[in-house]
Parts: C-alpha cells; structure tokens; sequence
C-alpha cells in the first residue's frame, strides 16, 4: 500500500510539474499574443491618423465629390487612372483593417475606438452605393462589408445612426451641389416664361 501511495505521490508530482511547464509557458505566450494585438492596432490608427493619409482622404472625397457619387466605382475608365490612386488607397487601408478585424488580429476596443466614426461616415457617404454593389468578385468588398457589419454589431445603434446620417447627408449635399439649378426665369411652370411663349 505504502509502494502505491509512494508511486501515485511521484505520479501526482509529474503531473503537477508538467501541468506547471505548461501553464507556465502559455501565460507569457498568451499575454505576448494581446500586447501583439495592442501594438498591431495601434500602429494602424497611427497610420491612419497621419498627415498623409489625411491627405488622401481628402483627396479621394474632392474626387468622388465631383460628380462620381451616383456611379459605381468602375463605371468610368476614370477609376483606372492616377486620379483615383487616392481613392484605391483608401479602400485597400480599410480592406487591411477589414481582414485583420475577421482573423482577430486586433483588440476591439481600439478599433472601434479609431476607426469606428469615421469609417462609418465614408461607408454611407461613398461605399455603400460606389462599391458595394460591385458584389464579391472584388476583392475589397468582403472585407469593407464584413468590417461595416462588425462595428454595426458593436456600437450604441443610436451613434452609429448619427454617424451614418452624416455620410448620408455628406454624400446629399454632394450630389445636390453638381445638379443643375433653376432660376427663376428658367423656370417653365413660371407665368410669364408661359405668356412670352404664348
């Protein structure tokens, strides 16, 4: 009996030293793994918040802006020149953040945090009707769609709501600035154009 305790003792104390090993070396793994996800996101809200990738932003809106709003992205050859380099680096820094969101390269609360407001703005004002349609032969979709769904799943309905209203609104005013307005005298419903055609 005493031979049985003395072999489950040493048993037990193997156990214990391999389950300790084992523990021991994931902790450091497992908190290597989040501190990579820390830095890993915040390297992406730095290089989007920076000066040139504030620059392309503007750029790509001041191209879509002038008159490119109604159109799918590929409707004009126009898509395919240097005039709209800004606009694929845009969507291709968005696609990176899109894919690294669903391999969960990330920490959420950062992401959300960095991209979330304006992200959702550039969807209403210029995705959700240039290139989402464009459908999942585009490698860019899936990724931009799947990030859309991922922060609408996440954010307080009623910000994300008003952060989608503004790129609606954005994208509105857009379009309403191009058309054509009539003036007065250009009005045919107005009497007196009526009586000088009389």
């Amino acid at each position: 009996m005493a031979f049985d305790l003395t072999n489950n003792a040493l048993f037990s104390g193997a156990i214990g030293s391999i389950a300790g090993g084992v523990i021991g070396a994931f902790i450091p793994l497992a908190l290597s793994a989040a501190r990579e996800k820390v830095y890993f996101s915040l390297r992406l809200v730095e290089q989007f918040d920076s000066h040139a990738m504030y620059q392309t932003r503007s750029k790509a809106w001041h191209f879509l802006s002038d008159g490119r709003l109604e159109n799918s992205f590929t409707d004009d050859p126009i898509y395919l020149s240097k005039d709209a380099d800004d606009l694929w680096a845009l969507l291709g820094s968005y696609k990176v953040i899109g894919i690294s969101v669903g391999e969960k390269k990330i920490r959420e609360e950062i992401i959300i945090k960095g991209f979330s407001q304006t992200f959702i703005w550039w969807y209403y004002a210029a995705f959700k009707n240039g290139l989402i349609p464009l459908g999942p032969k585009w490698d860019l979709v899936n990724p931009i769609q799947s990030f859309h769904d991922w922060l609408q799943a996440r954010i307080e309905s009623a910000k994300f709501d008003e952060w989608k209203k503004a790129g609606e609104e954005s994208r509105s005013n857009a379009i309403g600035r191009l058309k054509p307005s009539h003036s007065v005298g250009d009005d045919p419903s107005n009497s007196s154009n009526n009586k000088a055609s009389a």
